[in-house]
């Protein structure tokens, strides 16, 4: 995936956030209220405002379609003043299909593979189907067919939050093990690792604000219908934390951008990191690697393997291995030594092929290797 389309599905995943946020700010509000009035009036003007920002935006994209989709959303809720207990279902309908456009558009950034978009489609599919099973039990209890309070009427969403809770903790977990792990990477291996690492942490600051904030405002919401009592703060809460998040989420962005093209040499020829689309390896043996389009074939029908020790480079013998000679497939190499290959002998060292580019290599636990990133010569 490119940069420029890249940037444009970041753009609109920060746009929808905001769509978003901003409904569940109006829910906060209303609950502080009593009166959901505010709630469809504000959320209609917040639809149109967000919709006249992000069509001033030069994109290349079909701008009638979006200002449509926007307008006819706030139509609907200018409408349901007249027919107050539509809103519910409408603010839910609206909030679920705003949720699953951004999950879709944020892995749409990480997934290229074939297969796991499949599976994630499938995921999705499944999460539709909860969803509206969520909504028929409210379409049921606003009928006064099931007596139930509002805190067993949501029994589904209740069950997708605590998942997605318990989700984003692991995440948060496990970017406090990268953080740590990376204290002790060299300069070099670290500037090397610095796209993935920004990446991880926009990903995580994305799924809170779809995560905690839709959790403490149905938990708002339900208190303010069951028992009339309001959690006051939360709409301050939630306006700082989208607030917070748009800062950082530029700030992040912009540094991920700022280390896509990191160089990594001082020589007359200047050697550059690329990340491009994800392609994958199979480990053939220490020294050879094959290009293969197709991991998960591979991972099917592969014995799984233990961690070897950490493999040295084959030239210097000092620095870790990870990178491989393209087109003729050795590897075996640190940065120093595949770099000074690429630059100075331009030759590979076992074969004598001409070096075209050298591929950096992750390992797995299986017989092929995601590449990470493409060094070559401009």
């Amino acid at each position: 995936m490119d940069e420029q389309k890249q940037n444009k599905i970041i753009l609109k995943i920060l746009v929808k956030q905001a769509l978003i946020q901003q409904y569940l700010i109006n829910i906060n509000v209303c609950c502080l209220l009593n009166d959901y009035f505010y709630t469809i009036a504000l959320n209609g003007l917040a639809i149109i405002f967000i919709a006249f920002v992000y069509h001033i935006i030069p994109l290349k994209s079909s701008k009638i379609k979006y200002i449509v989709e926007y307008s006819l959303l706030a139509g609907v809720q200018i409408l349901a003043i007249f027919m107050k207990e539509l809103l519910i279902y409408l603010a839910s309908s609206l909030l679920g299909l705003s949720i699953l456009s951004v999950l879709f558009k944020i892995c749409r950034t990480q997934l290229n593979v074939d297969q796991s978009l499949g599976l994630f489609k499938l995921c999705v599919g499944m999460l539709k189907c909860f969803l509206s099973l969520q909504l028929l039990f409210l379409s049921l209890h606003l009928n006064s067919v099931l007596p139930w309070s509002w805190m067993q009427i949501f029994v589904i969403l209740w069950f997708i939050l605590v998942c997605g809770l318990l989700f984003q903790i692991c995440m948060i977990l496990n970017l406090l093990y990268k953080t740590l792990k990376r204290l002790n990477y060299s300069i070099e291996r670290r500037n090397s690792t610095n796209i993935k690492y920004y990446g991880g942490i926009w990903y995580t600051i994305q799924l809170h604000c779809l995560t905690f904030n839709p959790f403490f405002t149905l938990l708002n919401f339900c208190l303010t219908m069951d028992q009339n009592f309001t959690m006051i703060y939360l709409p301050i809460m939630c306006i700082t934390g989208w607030m917070i998040m748009m800062i950082v989420s530029f700030i992040i962005r912009k540094e991920q951008i700022n280390n896509m093209i990191p160089q990594v040499g001082t020589s007359e020829n200047e050697v550059f990191m690329n990340e491009g689309i994800p392609k994958y390896l199979m480990k053939i043996s220490s020294t050879y690697f094959q290009q293969t389009d197709k991991p998960f074939e591979i991972l099917s029908t592969s014995p799984r393997k233990s961690n070897d020790a950490e493999m040295k480079c084959l030239i210097c013998f000092e620095n870790e291995s990870g990178y491989v000679l393209m087109n003729c497939g050795h590897g075996g190499l640190c940065l120093k030594c595949a770099s000074n290959l690429l630059l100075k002998n331009k030759e590979c060292y076992l074969c004598r092929q001409p070096i075209m580019k050298v591929f950096q290599i992750q390992k797995n636990n299986f017989n092929f290797v995601e590449v990470i990133g493409i060094i070559e010569t401009q």
